[in-house]
Formats: C-alpha cells, sequence, structure tokens
C-alpha cells in the first residue's frame, strides 16, 4: 500500500520563488471585458482573443493580443467592431503564422451568407477568400495548414449538418459529409489525413466519434460513449489520443479512437481545458485554480498549484515543459518547468496537500493512493469531536476537494486521513 501526500506552505518564500506556475501578464483595465482563446505558434509567440465594449454593440466587438516575448507583453494587433467592419464576427481566428490568419464573418442582417476571410499581413487587411450561403450556425472551423482547412456547419432550421472542406490552391470548398440528424462539435487532425469528429446525435448527447483515413472523403462512426458527454479532443500522436468530458473526465486511446479507457483522474473541480503535447505530457486545469498534470500519459497525476482561485479557462503547452494558461481574470499564467520538481510525489515520503494553510475555513486538500483501500477523512477540533467525515471504499488514484469549515471558530483543526489501517494526520490553520 503506497500514500502519496504533500504539504504546501502557502506563506513560505520558498515556495513563492519556485512556483511553476505565476502570473507572467495581467491586462488589466482595457477594453476587452473577457478573454476567451489562448493560443501559441511557438514558445515565445502566442496570441489571446477576447470580447470587449465599443460603442453599443460588445458582444459583436472582438480584441486580438499578440505576445513575442513569451508571454512577458502583449500588444494589440487588432480590434473588429460591427459598426467598423461591416460584418459580424463569429469570433473563429486561426492563426497559421504571425501574418497569415483566418476567421470566419457573416453579415449581420437577415440570415446573410457568411465569409471565409484570409489575411496574410497580421490581420491589417482581410480579403474574401469564400462565400458560404446562408447559414444558422458555423460550429467550428480548423486549418491544418496554410492552404487546407474544415468547416463545421449546423443549420437547425433545415436540418443540414455538414464538413466542408476548402483549398486556397484552387478556391474551393467541398462538401465533404451531409447529415440531417448529426450535430457536429469539434475536429481534429493527428495528420494530414487522419481526422476526428466530436458529434452529437438526436438526443443531442456529444457522445459519439467519426474517423477519416482518407482527407475527409469518407468518414466512419467509430465509437458511442454511454457514460460520458465529450467536451474536447486532441491527438499528440497518430494513435493516441485524449478526450476531456463535461464529467471532469478525461479518456484515452491508444488504438486511433477505437477503444477509450477512463484515466485515473479525480477532480471534485470542474475541469474546463487540457492540453497533451506529447503521448507522456499532459495538464488540465478548471474551476478555483485547480491544475492537474501527468507526465507518463495520465497513469499517475499530481496536483499543482496556480497561485490563484479564479477559474482557469484554457491551457496550452507550445512545448513540454512550457506552458500557458488563461484565467477568467484576463490573466496569462505560465510554466517554463514543466516536470513535477516541487510535488514530486515519492514513495518514501508522506506528504498531504493541504492549500492554503493558514487559511480562512476553506482549503483544498490532496493526495493518492496507489492501491485500492478504504479511505476516510476526518476533520477534528480541539476537544476531539469530529467536524466533518466522508468514506470512500476501495478507493484508488488521486483526490482532490475543497472542504469548507468555515462556519467554525479560528484555531487548529486536525485533518486525519486513514487508509487501510495507516492514518495521517497534519493540522489545519483556521485564521481571519
Amino acid at each position: 500500500m503506497k500514500i502519496f501526500l504533500i504539504l504546501l506552505l502557502f506563506f513560505s518564500s520558498n515556495y513563492l520563488v519556485n512556483a511553476q506556475w505565476s502570473t507572467v501578464y495581467s491586462f488589466g483595465s482595457t477594453d476587452v471585458n473577457n478573454f476567451y482563446e489562448i493560443n501559441f505558434l511557438s514558445t515565445n509567440m502566442g496570441y489571446v482573443i477576447g470580447n470587449g465594449s465599443h460603442e453599443s454593440h460588445w458582444f459583436y466587438n472582438h480584441f486580438v493580443y499578440m505576445t513575442n516575448d513569451a508571454g512577458e507583453s502583449w500588444h494589440r494587433v487588432w480590434f473588429e467592431s460591427i459598426s467598423t467592419a461591416g460584418y459580424q464576427s463569429t469570433g473563429y481566428y486561426q492563426f497559421i503564422s504571425e501574418d497569415t490568419i483566418y476567421r470566419l464573418d457573416y453579415i449581420t442582417t437577415g440570415d446573410g451568407p457568411s465569409y471565409l476571410e484570409k489575411s496574410i499581413d497580421g490581420g491589417i487587411n482581410w480579403e474574401n477568400t469564400y462565400f458560404l450561403p446562408a447559414v444558422k450556425q458555423i460550429r467550428y472551423f480548423k486549418f491544418i495548414d496554410e492552404n487546407t482547412g474544415y468547416v463545421l456547419i449546423n443549420n437547425f432550421w433545415d436540418q443540414a449538418y455538414n464538413i466542408l472542406r476548402y483549398s486556397s490552391n484552387d478556391s474551393t470548398l467541398v462538401t465533404l459529409l451531409s447529415d440531417s440528424t448529426i450535430f457536429f462539435r469539434q475536429i481534429t487532425f493527428s495528420n494530414d489525413s487522419t481526422g476526428f469528429v466530436l458529434y452529437a446525435d438526436s438526443s443531442f448527447q456529444n457522445r459519439n466519434i467519426l474517423r477519416t483515413n482518407d482527407y475527409g472523403l469518407n468518414w466512419s462512426h467509430i465509437y458511442t460513449d454511454t457514460n460520458y458527454t465529450f467536451k474536447s479532443i486532441c491527438f499528440p500522436t497518430d494513435s493516441v489520443g485524449f478526450i476531456l468530458t463535461n464529467s471532469s473526465t478525461i479518456l484515452k486511446t491508444v488504438d486511433y479512437g477505437n477503444t477509450w479507457n477512463v484515466l485515473n483522474l479525480y477532480s471534485e473541480q470542474n475541469l474546463n481545458s487540457f492540453d497533451f503535447p506529447s503521448e507522456q505530457i499532459g495538464c488540465a486545469v478548471g474551476d478555483s485554480g485547480v491544475i492537474y498534470k501527468t507526465e507518463d500519459g495520465g497513469i499517475n497525476w499530481f496536483i499543482q498549484n496556480s497561485g490563484i482561485t479564479e477559474k482557469l479557462l484554457q491551457v496550452v503547452f507550445p512545448t513540454d515543459s512550457t506552458g500557458y494558461i488563461l484565467t477568467s481574470e484576463n490573466k496569462i499564467l505560465k510554466t517554463t518547468n514543466g516536470e513535477n520538481s516541487i510535488y514530486h510525489l515519492s514513495e518514501t515520503k508522506q506528504n498531504i496537500l493541504i492549500y492554503p494553510n493558514p487559511n480562512k475555513g476553506t482549503f483544498q486538500i490532496g493526495f493518492s493512493v496507489a492501491l485500492p483501500k478504504n479511505v476516510s477523512i476526518q476533520v477534528v477540533n480541539n476537544v476531539g469531536q469530529v467536524i466533518y467525515e466522508e468514506v470512500h471504499k476501495n478507493f484508488s488514484g488521486n483526490y482532490s476537494k475543497e472542504i469548507d469549515i468555515s462556519s467554525l471558530a479560528n484555531g487548529i483543526y486536525m485533518l486525519n486521513i486513514k487508509v487501510g489501517s495507516n492514518t495521517y494526520t497534519e493540522n489545519v490553520s483556521v485564521l481571519r
């Protein structure tokens, strides 16, 4: 039996210096109400996209900021407004390089047509590369290189759902698949010819996967999950892929998407985003500043400390060791030591994660159990009364949960974690 536990001294200056994640930039007061996407083309060059207030149509205004120095500074490269551009932007952008960008726009009046547009000068000038007939909802688009992209369209009114492929070499947009019962969610490619689409069926449960092996010419259904609905998908290699579910669970395939298994990750917090820069290195982020990291393809997960409690919206890793996180408060977090050096879990050392400690009555605990054991968690006051308790039978894996004893008085409380016949105790300091 093995139990891995870590104590985080939140007030320790040594911890602050050696923290894996730190706030590298905060946008503070800008025209942007909220950023909703971050991506990096290289370790140093990345961009964020957000909605902002301008004149009377804040929702339709899109701002793009870019960095060329690994997130240390950001500059606005363009602003697009309904009143200045003449189109209502969908907010779908993809940077191929610093200069080459694609976006989707549609006419603001009625059921006007949409335009696939391209810029080759960093967003200064745009050209309509293709005209799309009137559609109700463009769900997603993905370019696999500068010349080839895929567009997912869901038309509820006409019950027409399509996968389209665009080629800039001859300016053609070809319908690859059309169906009246499939609602497309996301598309990704593991290589130039092999792609995957997440889709919902008539029950609107996003639990299905399509695959193509011939550049999208033919698509076949390969998987339906009966337990989880899907949020996003990625393939770091041709055969190895991962899916983040709406239940904050991660699934993994090693056989090109034919079968999927649930990874050993348990989170009380909602997970919003994940990224696997390689088949071994992965990171998942969620509400209340929670970060999970794996270095062995999801077999083991380690809790990392973001230093903040706000929602973490998206994580991207341009390399195995360098990662960026976008937060709900318009901050950019960064790590450059992707390894779990501070939180490395030793088989011979018994530690427990308590964060923060001291606290105001609300704190996060975390630990990992290698083999299935009965686990009990108790918080006990200074006279021996059990004020909080939960029991898990045959538990194994990583455990993380926020405990709230804020209604109790200031003081020192004991956190007892019993795993099998062994009990581990740490003090929790409540100080307001």
